[in-house]
């Protein structure tokens, strides 16, 4: 009886490993026992017949193509010793890497099947209950009335700690505030008329500086100050300014 011919699609298959798996299996015979030539001839047919019915193939495929051409080259043409050894060498390469790839395929499909079967399925924790003898089966309980009073109180005191609201913690505010910096910076000027930045500063705190300089900002805004610095990342020099005076000019 004629071998019945078996269509395939270049979708069906995850790669070219996949591809040769399937016309293995089609056999019907191991892997080790699949004759090389009448594989490759089934796998470049297959491959003709996409590329002759306009499929998209990508390119794994084509390089798989080229290898298994390789190997039916050198087993065409007359060799030396140590390219027929090369030559057994890369089949034997071939059907390991298929019999690696159906053993992992198989496994993939066995999770897959436990996954759909237990997908569904909810389990709780095991109850960790003090084993019985036989005889001890049908021995009334003997509880201490108060001491389970007692840990009933203390479970439900955990419960209520651990399901009531509780207020986020406050935060300190911040004691420094731009118009207290400016009072700082003002009464400064009222004194000296001409000071360094650095003088303002008193505590040498973060939001302290940060503050301070926001107030050096607004004071020059409102025509109260002059800002002098005569390089990038220079001390900073504030001068009082004097009514009707015109802004100095940076140095």
């Amino acid at each position: 009886m004629a071998e019945q011919k078996i269509q395939y699609d270049v979708g069906d298959f995850e790669g070219p490993l996949d591809l040769l798996l399937s016309l293995i299996q089609s056999r019907q015979v191991d892997i080790y026992e699949v004759p090389i030539s009448d594989l490759i001839d089934q796998y470049l047919a297959t491959i003709d017949k996409w590329e002759r019915d306009q499929m998209e193939i990508s390119s794994e495929f084509i390089v798989m193509a080229s290898r298994l051409i390789k190997i039916k080259s050198a087993r065409l043409l007359p060799s030396s010793q140590e390219e027929t050894e090369e030559r057994t060498d890369d089949e034997a390469l071939l059907l390991k890497q298929l019999d690696v790839y159906r053993q992992v395929k198989n496994a993939s499909r066995f999770i897959e099947k436990c996954y759909q079967n237990n997908s569904g399925s909810f389990y709780r924790d095991p109850l960790y209950l003090p084993a019985l003898s036989q005889t001890d089966a049908n021995a009334k309980l003997k509880l201490d009335r108060k001491k389970l009073g007692r840990t009933y109180t203390a479970l439900m005191h955990r419960y209520q700690a651990s399901h009531t609201y509780k207020p986020m913690p406050e935060f300190p505010r911040d004691s420094y505030t731009v118009q207290t910096q400016e009072a700082v910076i003002s009464h400064y000027m009222s004194k000296f008329h001409k000071i360094p930045f650095r003088k303002v500063i008193r505590k040498g705190e973060t939001s302290e500086i940060t503050t301070s300089f926001f107030a050096v900002l607004e004071l020059y805004k409102n025509n109260v100050i002059d800002v002098l610095q005569k390089r990038n990342f220079s001390e900073m020099t504030l001068i009082e300014r004097k009514e009707d005076d015109p802004k100095q000019d940076e140095d």
